[in-house]
Protein backbone atom coordinates (compact mmCIF):
# COMPACT_ATOMS: atom_id res chain seq x y z
CA UNK A 1 0.00 0.00 0.00
CA UNK A 2 2.50 2.11 0.88
CA UNK A 3 4.48 1.49 -2.48
CA UNK A 4 1.50 2.03 -4.30
CA UNK A 5 0.90 5.41 -2.40
CA UNK A 6 4.14 6.25 -3.45
CA UNK A 7 3.97 5.59 -7.17
CA UNK A 8 0.76 7.59 -7.35
CA UNK A 9 1.93 10.38 -5.12
CA UNK A 10 5.03 10.78 -7.83
CA UNK A 11 2.87 10.25 -10.84
CA UNK A 12 0.68 13.02 -9.89
CA UNK A 13 3.51 15.18 -9.49
CA UNK A 14 4.91 14.73 -12.98
CA UNK A 15 1.72 15.38 -14.67
CA UNK A 16 1.43 18.60 -12.65
CA UNK A 17 4.88 19.67 -13.33
CA UNK A 18 3.80 18.37 -17.45
CA UNK A 19 0.66 20.53 -17.24
CA UNK A 20 2.64 23.67 -15.44
CA UNK A 21 5.15 23.09 -18.48
CA UNK A 22 2.85 22.85 -21.54
CA UNK A 23 1.02 26.30 -19.87
CA UNK A 24 4.42 28.02 -19.73
CA UNK A 25 4.76 27.22 -23.51
CA UNK A 26 2.49 29.35 -26.29
CA UNK A 27 2.80 29.51 -29.78
CA UNK A 28 1.69 32.49 -32.46
CA UNK A 29 0.98 32.65 -36.25
CA UNK A 30 0.29 35.22 -38.56
CA UNK A 31 0.27 34.46 -42.16
CA UNK A 32 2.87 37.59 -44.04
CA UNK A 33 0.86 38.26 -46.65
CA UNK A 34 0.14 41.65 -47.24
CA UNK A 35 2.81 42.30 -44.43
CA UNK A 36 5.52 44.64 -45.13
CA UNK A 37 7.00 44.84 -41.70
CA UNK A 38 7.21 43.19 -37.97
CA UNK A 39 6.58 45.88 -34.88
CA UNK A 40 7.64 43.99 -31.91
CA UNK A 41 7.32 45.30 -28.12
CA UNK A 42 9.23 42.87 -25.66
CA UNK A 43 9.78 42.86 -21.99
CA UNK A 44 12.18 41.09 -19.92
CA UNK A 45 13.57 37.85 -21.22
CA UNK A 46 15.66 36.68 -23.85
CA UNK A 47 14.71 37.26 -27.84
CA UNK A 48 15.78 35.14 -30.69
CA UNK A 49 14.61 35.69 -34.38
CA UNK A 50 15.45 33.73 -36.94
CA UNK A 51 14.59 35.31 -40.56
CA UNK A 52 14.92 32.65 -43.72
CA UNK A 53 13.81 33.10 -47.20
CA UNK A 54 10.07 31.89 -48.43
CA UNK A 55 8.69 31.58 -45.33
CA UNK A 56 4.80 31.99 -45.30
CA UNK A 57 3.90 32.81 -41.94
CA UNK A 58 5.59 34.66 -38.73
CA UNK A 59 6.11 32.26 -36.02
CA UNK A 60 6.55 32.73 -32.56
CA UNK A 61 7.39 30.56 -29.37
CA UNK A 62 7.19 31.99 -26.14
CA UNK A 63 8.33 30.62 -23.19
CA UNK A 64 6.75 32.08 -19.75
CA UNK A 65 9.38 32.32 -16.84
CA UNK A 66 8.47 32.81 -13.10
CA UNK A 67 5.00 33.41 -14.47
CA UNK A 68 2.89 32.77 -11.09
CA UNK A 69 0.65 35.14 -10.20
CA UNK A 70 1.18 37.38 -13.37
CA UNK A 71 -0.63 38.32 -16.25
CA UNK A 72 1.32 38.06 -19.54
CA UNK A 73 0.21 40.66 -22.32
CA UNK A 74 1.02 38.32 -25.40
CA UNK A 75 -0.14 38.65 -28.83
CA UNK A 76 0.45 38.82 -32.32
CA UNK A 77 -2.45 40.13 -34.57
CA UNK A 78 -2.04 42.63 -38.33
CA UNK A 79 -2.18 46.05 -37.78
CA UNK A 80 -2.85 47.45 -41.93
CA UNK A 81 0.31 46.56 -43.55
CA UNK A 82 2.42 45.30 -40.44
CA UNK A 83 2.41 42.48 -38.01
CA UNK A 84 2.47 43.53 -34.12
CA UNK A 85 4.02 41.63 -31.18
CA UNK A 86 3.74 41.84 -28.32
CA UNK A 87 5.33 39.90 -25.01
CA UNK A 88 5.65 41.32 -21.65
CA UNK A 89 3.99 41.51 -18.10
CA UNK A 90 1.66 43.81 -16.81
CA UNK A 91 2.95 43.26 -13.42
CA UNK A 92 6.78 43.33 -13.51
CA UNK A 93 7.32 42.85 -9.33
CA UNK A 94 9.68 39.88 -8.29
CA UNK A 95 7.57 37.08 -6.53
CA UNK A 96 10.10 35.42 -4.18
CA UNK A 97 13.39 37.36 -5.66
CA UNK A 98 12.32 35.83 -9.61
CA UNK A 99 11.12 38.93 -11.73
CA UNK A 100 8.62 37.58 -14.26
CA UNK A 101 10.03 36.95 -18.24
CA UNK A 102 9.21 36.12 -21.50
CA UNK A 103 11.66 34.15 -23.49
CA UNK A 104 11.08 34.84 -27.32
CA UNK A 105 12.06 32.73 -30.07
CA UNK A 106 11.03 33.95 -33.82
CA UNK A 107 10.81 33.27 -36.97
CA UNK A 108 9.90 35.48 -39.95
CA UNK A 109 10.68 35.98 -43.86
CA UNK A 110 13.69 37.88 -44.34
CA UNK A 111 12.47 40.58 -46.50
CA UNK A 112 10.54 42.19 -43.47
CA UNK A 113 11.21 45.13 -41.86
CA UNK A 114 11.92 45.03 -38.21
CA UNK A 115 11.33 47.38 -35.52
CA UNK A 116 12.04 46.50 -31.95
CA UNK A 117 11.67 47.90 -28.69
CA UNK A 118 13.01 45.50 -25.59
CA UNK A 119 13.67 45.62 -21.99
CA UNK A 120 16.04 43.55 -21.04
CA UNK A 121 17.26 40.84 -21.73
CA UNK A 122 20.17 39.14 -24.64
CA UNK A 123 19.59 39.46 -27.96
CA UNK A 124 19.93 37.42 -31.22
CA UNK A 125 19.09 38.01 -34.94
CA UNK A 126 20.26 36.59 -38.02
CA UNK A 127 19.38 36.54 -41.77
CA UNK A 128 17.63 39.88 -41.91
CA UNK A 129 17.59 41.41 -45.42
CA UNK A 130 15.62 44.50 -44.39
CA UNK A 131 15.82 47.75 -42.23
CA UNK A 132 15.97 47.03 -38.60
CA UNK A 133 15.58 49.49 -35.98
CA UNK A 134 16.31 48.44 -32.38
CA UNK A 135 15.73 50.18 -29.30
CA UNK A 136 17.28 47.78 -26.08
CA UNK A 137 17.33 48.84 -22.55
CA UNK A 138 19.89 46.49 -21.17
CA UNK A 139 21.35 43.02 -22.10
CA UNK A 140 23.64 41.57 -25.02
CA UNK A 141 22.55 42.18 -28.41
CA UNK A 142 24.25 40.49 -31.41
CA UNK A 143 23.07 41.43 -34.87
CA UNK A 144 24.09 39.20 -38.02
CA UNK A 145 22.22 40.86 -41.11
CA UNK A 146 20.27 43.63 -42.09
CA UNK A 147 19.86 46.89 -44.74
CA UNK A 148 19.40 50.45 -43.37
CA UNK A 149 20.15 49.66 -39.51
CA UNK A 150 19.74 52.07 -36.31
CA UNK A 151 20.77 50.62 -33.04
CA UNK A 152 19.89 52.80 -29.87
CA UNK A 153 21.39 50.36 -26.90
CA UNK A 154 21.65 50.94 -22.95
CA UNK A 155 23.94 48.41 -22.13
CA UNK A 156 25.91 45.43 -22.41
CA UNK A 157 27.78 44.28 -25.18
CA UNK A 158 26.88 44.77 -29.03
CA UNK A 159 27.85 42.76 -32.05
CA UNK A 160 26.74 43.37 -35.60
CA UNK A 161 27.73 42.44 -38.51
CA UNK A 162 26.73 41.95 -42.42
CA UNK A 163 25.05 45.30 -42.72
CA UNK A 164 24.16 46.04 -46.32
CA UNK A 165 23.12 49.69 -45.73
CA UNK A 166 23.78 52.83 -43.25
CA UNK A 167 24.45 51.70 -39.93
CA UNK A 168 23.37 54.12 -37.05
CA UNK A 169 24.69 53.07 -32.98
CA UNK A 170 24.25 54.97 -29.93
CA UNK A 171 25.55 53.13 -27.53
CA UNK A 172 25.53 53.76 -23.44
CA UNK A 173 28.31 51.22 -21.83
CA UNK A 174 29.90 48.06 -22.99
CA UNK A 175 31.87 47.01 -25.64
CA UNK A 176 30.74 47.02 -29.00
CA UNK A 177 32.07 45.12 -32.78
CA UNK A 178 31.36 45.81 -36.09
CA UNK A 179 32.12 43.85 -38.96
CA UNK A 180 31.66 44.14 -42.63
CA UNK A 181 29.37 47.06 -43.13
CA UNK A 182 28.83 47.86 -46.63
CA UNK A 183 27.21 51.55 -46.19
CA UNK A 184 28.30 54.48 -43.88
CA UNK A 185 28.29 54.51 -39.87
CA UNK A 186 28.11 56.53 -37.59
CA UNK A 187 28.57 55.71 -33.91
CA UNK A 188 28.18 57.66 -30.72
CA UNK A 189 29.52 55.73 -27.49
CA UNK A 190 29.57 55.60 -24.10
CA UNK A 191 32.00 53.26 -22.68
CA UNK A 192 33.68 50.44 -23.87
CA UNK A 193 36.08 48.69 -26.60
CA UNK A 194 35.18 50.09 -29.99
CA UNK A 195 36.30 46.79 -32.94
CA UNK A 196 35.53 48.15 -36.35
CA UNK A 197 36.61 45.56 -39.26
CA UNK A 198 35.88 45.88 -43.08
CA UNK A 199 33.82 49.04 -43.38
CA UNK A 200 32.99 49.52 -46.58
CA UNK A 201 31.67 53.03 -46.12
CA UNK A 202 32.68 56.28 -44.00
CA UNK A 203 32.88 55.69 -40.87
CA UNK A 204 32.32 58.38 -37.85
CA UNK A 205 32.87 57.95 -33.97
CA UNK A 206 32.30 59.45 -30.84
CA UNK A 207 33.33 57.95 -27.82
CA UNK A 208 33.05 58.88 -24.15
CA UNK A 209 36.07 55.78 -23.05
CA UNK A 210 37.23 52.69 -24.44
CA UNK A 211 39.97 51.91 -26.69
CA UNK A 212 39.19 52.22 -30.32
CA UNK A 213 40.24 49.82 -33.01
CA UNK A 214 39.38 50.03 -36.79
CA UNK A 215 40.74 48.10 -39.45
CA UNK A 216 39.61 49.07 -42.73
CA UNK A 217 37.54 51.71 -43.79
CA UNK A 218 37.23 53.90 -47.29
CA UNK A 219 37.29 57.16 -44.39
CA UNK A 220 37.08 57.75 -41.00
CA UNK A 221 36.44 60.21 -38.92
CA UNK A 222 36.87 60.67 -35.46
CA UNK A 223 35.28 63.47 -33.24
CA UNK A 224 36.04 62.59 -30.16
CA UNK A 225 38.17 59.64 -28.87
CA UNK A 226 37.41 60.14 -25.12
CA UNK A 227 39.90 58.25 -23.05
CA UNK A 228 41.26 55.09 -24.38
CA UNK A 229 44.44 54.39 -27.28
CA UNK A 230 43.16 54.65 -30.59
CA UNK A 231 44.66 52.09 -33.27
CA UNK A 232 43.57 52.04 -36.62
CA UNK A 233 45.14 50.52 -40.15
CA UNK A 234 43.65 50.04 -43.54
CA UNK A 235 42.41 53.06 -43.75
CA UNK A 236 42.02 55.04 -47.04
CA UNK A 237 41.06 58.36 -45.37
CA UNK A 238 40.97 59.58 -42.02
CA UNK A 239 40.75 62.74 -39.69
CA UNK A 240 41.31 62.60 -36.40
CA UNK A 241 39.96 65.59 -34.40
CA UNK A 242 41.19 64.72 -30.41
CA UNK A 243 43.41 62.28 -30.72
CA UNK A 244 46.40 61.45 -32.74
CA UNK A 245 46.12 57.81 -34.34
CA UNK A 246 48.72 54.88 -33.43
Amino acid sequence: MKLASSLLSISLALSSNLANALENKQELSLPVSGISSLNATVGAGEFTLVASDNLSEIKVEAELVNAENHKPELSLERQGDSAVLIARFEDTASSFGKSPMIHVTLTMPTTLALELVDGSGNIDIRGLKSDVLIKDGSGNLSLDGGMKVSIDDGSGNLSVANIEGKLNITDGSGDLEVSDAKGDMQIQDGSGNIRITNAGGKVELTDGSGNIEVNGAAELVIHDAGSGNVRTSNILSSTDRKQNLQ
